[in-house]
Formats: C-alpha cells, sequence, structure tokens
C-alpha cells in the first residue's frame, strides 16, 4: 500500500512538472508569435527591439536585460536600451565585461556567479547599487552571420537564480530575430 501510495506522489510530481513545462512552452510560442508580428508591422527601431527585451525579459524570468549595439569603427559596445531599469547609456570597449566578451568571440555566455568570473566588470553595480548574480549574455548576428550586438540578461528570478540551456536557446533565437529587425531598419 505504502509503495502504490509513493508512485502515485510521483506520477503527480511528474504530471505537475510536464504541466509546467508545456505553460512555459506555450509562453514561449506566444512571446515568439508577437515578436514576429512586430518585425512585419512596424518600422520603429526602438519600439520593436524595446518589446523583444520586455519579451526576453518575461520569458527568461531575468530581473533587467540590456541590448548593446556594435560601433565597429569605434571598437566599442554602446546600450540602446534597458529594460527593468532607468535607461542609462552604457559604453564597453570590444573584449571588456561579459558583454564585451561575447561580441569578441561571437558566442553566448551563461554565467552562474558574476563575482567569481574575471570578466565581469563591477563598476556598474558599484555606480547603479544593483547587484549582479548571473548573467546571460547572446551575440546578435545578422544575415551574414557578423555579429552586430549583444543582449544581456541579468539575475534570473526563479529556480536555482540560474539560467538554463533552454534561456540559452531562447535568447539567441530572439537575438537573432532583434539583429534581423535592426538590419531592415538600417536598410530603411
Amino acid at each position: 500500500m505504502a509503495a502504490k501510495s509513493e508512485r502515485s506522489a510521483q506520477q503527480e510530481a511528474r504530471i505537475e512538472e510536464l504541466e509546467g513545462q508545456l505553460a512555459r512552452s506555450e509562453r514561449t510560442v506566444t512571446a515568439l508569435r508577437e515578436v514576429g508580428l512586430a518585425l512585419g508591422s512596424t518600422l520603429d527601431l526602438d519600439q520593436l527591439l524595446e518589446l523583444i527585451l520586455k519579451k526576453i525579459t518575461e520569458l527568461i524570468e531575468g530581473d533587467r536585460a540590456t541590448l548593446y549595439l556594435l560601433d565597429e569603427q569605434r571598437g566599442r559596445l554602446l546600450s540602446r536600451i534597458m529594460v527593468g531599469d532607468e535607461p542609462r547609456s552604457i559604453e564597453l570597449p570590444l573584449g571588456e565585461g561579459i558583454a564585451g566578451h561575447v561580441a569578441k568571440i561571437g558566442r553566448t555566455v551563461r554565467v552562474k556567479d558574476a563575482y567569481r568570473d574575471k570578466r565581469f566588470r563591477r563598476e556598474w553595480d558599484e555606480i547603479t547599487g544593483y547587484r549582479t548574480r548571473s548573467i546571460l549574455a547572446a551575440p546578435m548576428k545578422n544575415h551574414v552571420g557578423r555579429t552586430i550586438g549583444v543582449i544581456q540578461v541579468l539575475n534570473k528570478q526563479r529556480g536555482e537564480g540560474e539560467f538554463s540551456q533552454h534561456d540559452e536557446e531562447l535568447l539567441t533565437a530572439l537575438a537573432t530575430q532583434a539583429a534581423v529587425s535592426i538590419d531592415n531598419s538600417r536598410l530603411f
């Protein structure tokens, strides 16, 4: 009887886990659809990027997100939009900080504990009083695969406070959409 009860509890826990995954997948599909519709309906780059960052922050359950555009001539990243905080301009040399590192190598980086990562720059935390714990940053690559910027999400709100492989895949997909929208707006 106890074994049957234990099995039933395990099955219920598994059902609950699967329902959670299904709900997350539904939110992801809805957000991707909304971003896709916005891509086709607006040429206002600021509005579009703000929508993309809000969806990223919401879906990945981050505290805030920043989009950096690469100024290749100057070798610097310039923040374009911030969600979850007052807009402030941030300028990073290519290769510095997590976002600068991602722009330089062209690959996504996940950091579980920012203060233990030697690439992390503490200055912004000190200036703003904010405490960065975890970081997920992905390059924005255009249609020819060239990095044109970086999207960085800070502080996972749920679970272990650490960004997952699923979060990374979702951010990569949305960063690609952001890059496409930036390229399209530059054409117009």
